[in-house]
């Protein structure tokens, strides 16, 4: 009688075992982790996104927004046709509260001379949460930065849109920085301040050591204005950060330039007033790459200076009629006192595609001599010259910062229900686990 009793206990514990297994099946499908980035999270889709990188920018370089530099965050650029889109599956991870610092990313000057040549260009971040719209920026004008702070308890999908602000996808790499899921408000970080910005003296546009100097590379003079398919011009490198080549011959300085579709041509201009320049060199064509197939590239070369047209090449293609790569083409374009220099790439009437012009070694000179140009050792310049100026020399701006507050008063009390539960569970199985060692001790005894 007592055995079955015995079987009788041993089978009502083995039961309440199973019983409180099943009740932690929940737990243990929500992620336990109290913070969670989205940077460690993949996004499930990612539409019209010309960047989409975690922890870095498109330069190797930390995340930067209004100021103040991020270990994590997730960047990404709007695309061509509308707003870059991430959406991440949320669906019972047990988080409350999606953080972001969102804005324009540092990065994002890179090509036209740091800061000031992205100053008050803007865009525009949305978060939606199980497809409504929680919170908006509205148009955010770098350096500005707008924390987000959305309530997301219970909710399956989290998606983050990035617009171009109204004024073109102009450098718009964007950056939400410090992304994360949390699980209690009480985690919720607490924002740098980013250091006040000494009032800089207004740089010079070029180095003024070019006044002395008798030849210098395009690629190591700022940049003074560009557009270009993509927002990017290469420096030195074809846009897709490839050594240049036209046909077979390579290039260790230039400038790489893809036309761009509608009524405006892409084009990069170069100023240089006042530095006694008289020729301008380059060795002019369709880029050969290997990571993109431009051979059926057809474009048109100009040189302006000071708005007016000193050299037109008429139609270049990437190959002849029997196939063959185009040999690259000799150009020399008289520059004397000219102001801006403008040089031009536009469509041969047939598309876009494979339209990726190579400079190769364009230079200015005050030499007219070609032999002597490129026989003469051309300076480079350092990296601190060639970020300093752009546009125009703008003292730096204060950071605004706007942020939202979307209700996450009921999460605040339910610090870790996922612990609770786990804890609870723990006991139960311990409980359980002491009554059956002593029903079975006492077994052993009779």
């Amino acid at each position: 009688m007592k055995k079955v009793r015995r079987i009788k206990t041993i089978g009502i514990m083995s039961v309440l075992i199973l019983l409180i297994g099943i009740l932690l099946i929940p737990a243990i499908a929500k992620d336990n982790t109290d913070i969670k980035y989205l940077s460690d999270m993949e996004a499930t889709k990612n539409e019209d996104c010309l960047l989409y990188l975690n922890d870095i920018t498109e330069r190797d370089t930390t995340i930067k927004v209004g100021g103040v530099e991020y270990e994590k965050g997730v960047l990404t650029h709007p695309g061509q046709n509308g707003p870059s889109i991430l959406t991440y599956n949320i669906e019972n991870l047990g988080y409350i509260t999606f953080y972001a610092v969102g804005g324009k990313d540092a990065s994002g000057g890179f090509q036209v001379g740091g800061d000031p040549g992205i100053i008050g260009t803007k865009v525009q971040l949305q978060v939606f949460v199980d497809g409504e719209l929680k919170a908006d920026s509205g148009e955010l004008a770098y350096p500005d930065r707008y924390i987000f702070n959305v309530n997301i308890k219970g909710a399956k999908e989290l998606k983050l849109v990035t617009f171009d602000g109204g004024d073109g996808i102009f450098c718009d790499a964007t950056s939400w920085a410090n992304a994360q899921l949390l699980k209690s408000n009480t985690d919720i970080p607490k924002e740098q301040t980013p250091e006040p910005t000494p009032e800089p003296t207004p740089a010079p546009t070029q180095n003024p050591e070019f006044k002395n100097t008798e030849t210098v590379y395009i690629s190591d003079m700022v940049i003074r204005d560009f557009t270009a398919h993509n927002d990017v011009i290469g420096l030195d490198e074809n846009i897709i950060y490839e050594e240049l080549f036209i046909n077979m011959d390579s290039y260790e300085k230039g400038i790489s330039i893809h036309a761009v579709s509608g009524v405006k041509n892409a084009f990069a201009e170069i100023e240089v007033d006042g530095l006694g320049f008289k020729t301008f060199s380059s060795y002019i064509g369709v880029c050969y790459t290997m990571g993109s197939d431009c051979s059926m590239g057809t474009i048109v070369c100009k040189v302006y200076c000071d708005d007016v047209l000193k050299y037109e090449s008429g139609i270049i293609k990437a190959t002849n009629d029997d196939g063959e790569l185009t040999d690259p083409i000799f150009i020399q374009v008289d520059i004397t006192d000219a102001k801006i220099l403008r040089l031009e790439v536009s469509p041969a009437d047939d598309g876009i595609a494979g339209d990726m012009s190579c400079w190769g070694s364009a230079c200015v000179s005050k030499l007219t001599d070609a032999k002597e140009i490129y026989k003469t050792p051309v300076p480079t310049a350092t990296a601190e010259l060639k970020a300093t100026a752009n546009k125009t020399a703008t003292n730096k701006p204060t950071v605004t910062e706007k942020t939202n507050t979307s209700d996450n008063s009921d999460g605040e009390g339910s610090v870790n229900g996922t612990k609770f539960i786990i804890i609870i569970v723990v006991i139960a199985l311990i409980a359980a686990a002491v009554i059956f060692i002593i029903l079975k001790k006492r077994g052993r005894l009779k």
